[in-house]
């Protein structure tokens, strides 16, 4: 089997919606410019072939962290492992239409199970480094009241991390790796039957229509932002990751001017993501403090924990939900523009 190899690659970044160390909850981080994944796609090539060369690269990323994901050391290794995951799933939901309907759906439901197995570890990652930033900001005779959520957490992020290597070790993930492997270092495997000449099948041919098709499926959403509840708001930001990914995916025939779109869309997604994690963590915490109370009116007497600063904790994550909402209308103007549905227009005119 010649499966696309995976050395000397370096991880690919993928914009986090946590914003990094040091900088406060809430703000608005700046993007990074969105790096150009070369793939050696041609406009007069044909779909299935430059999408197959577009995953060869997530998935030589997937196979180049499995390794950090197994020591249980290195979080990056788990963000990178996972992103690159769901970026395969997500060009097969996207352009699956290309190659055979059961060969897509094992494969896509394998890439949900790595990535819902990675992403265990990971969520307990992001909201393990998030309660330690907001510490950061409170009072040094406040900084211990989270230990016994911080400490609940640990050990669920071990039990992640031990179910994770299970996951590695055992015949489902083997299948993916060499099952993913063989499609993606086979030209022409798996790819549907043709339609009858002349249908449109090369890059330049669909391309543009594609682009369109998520974009307006993220515009959607301005009729019922006004009103629009946190599950819309989630909805909303898988519809920009699509687009940002379809962007991205294709950037290198797209023109120049794909990245600064790219990067607009970055900035709506990472918005909408601090809100789903504010309000995921809200869910979290509340279910936390729920399960101790009630431990605690069963403890007869013994040491109780002072859940005090969970509780405050549980506040101000959401009024940052709330903040975050608020805020979220002049952020999306960044993509719900005459001005970006022209710079939309400019990148897919030029196939």
């Amino acid at each position: 089997m010649n499966h696309p190899s995976s050395a000397a690659l370096e991880p690919e970044e993928d914009a986090s919606a946590t914003p990094p160390a040091g900088q406060p909850e809430g703000a608005a981080a700046a993007p990074s410019p969105s790096p150009l994944l070369t793939a050696g796609i041609r406009p007069d090539e044909a779909m299935a072939e430059a999408v197959r060369k577009i995953m060869v690269r997530q998935y030589q990323v997937m196979l180049a962290n499995e390794r950090g994901c197994r020591g249980g050391k290195s979080i990056d290794a788990v963000h990178d492992m996972r992103v690159a995951t769901r970026r395969l799933r997500v060009a097969f939901r996207l352009f699956g239409a290309y190659y055979k309907r059961g060969l897509v759906r094992d494969l896509e439901a394998d890439l949900r199970k790595t990535g819902r197995t990675l992403g265990a570890a990971r969520d307990l990652d992001v909201f393990n480094d998030t309660a330690r930033r907001y510490l950061r900001t409170q009072p040094k005779q406040q900084r211990g009241e989270l230990d016994p959520l911080l400490a609940s957490w640990k050990r669920q992020r071990q039990m992640a991390h031990r179910e994770l290597v299970d996951y590695f070790d055992g015949p489902r993930y083997r299948r993916l790796v060499e099952k993913l492997g063989d499609f993606l270092a086979t030209p022409g495997a798996g790819v549907a039957a043709p339609k009858a000449a002349p249908a449109p099948y090369q890059v330049r041919h669909v391309l543009s229509s594609i682009v369109w098709a998520r974009y307006e499926a993220v515009r959607a959403y301005e009729a019922i932002l006004p009103a629009a509840v946190a599950t819309d708001l989630h909805a909303l930001r898988i519809e920009c990751k699509y687009l940002r990914y379809t962007l991205e995916f294709f950037q290198e025939v797209l023109g120049e001017g794909a990245a600064a779109l790219v990067r607009q869309v970055i900035v709506v997604q990472d918005h909408l993501g601090e809100i789903q994690d504010a309000d995921v963590a809200g869910r979290l915490l509340a279910e936390y403090l729920a399960k101790a109370f009630k431990e605690q009116a069963a403890a007869n007497g013994g040491e109780l924990a002072d859940l005090e600063g969970v509780t405050r904790y549980l506040s101000y994550r959401r009024d940052q939900a709330r903040q975050m909402t608020a805020a979220f209308p002049p952020v999306w103007k960044q993509i719900d523009s005459l001005k970006f549905r022209r710079r939309l227009a400019a990148v897919t005119a030029s196939l």
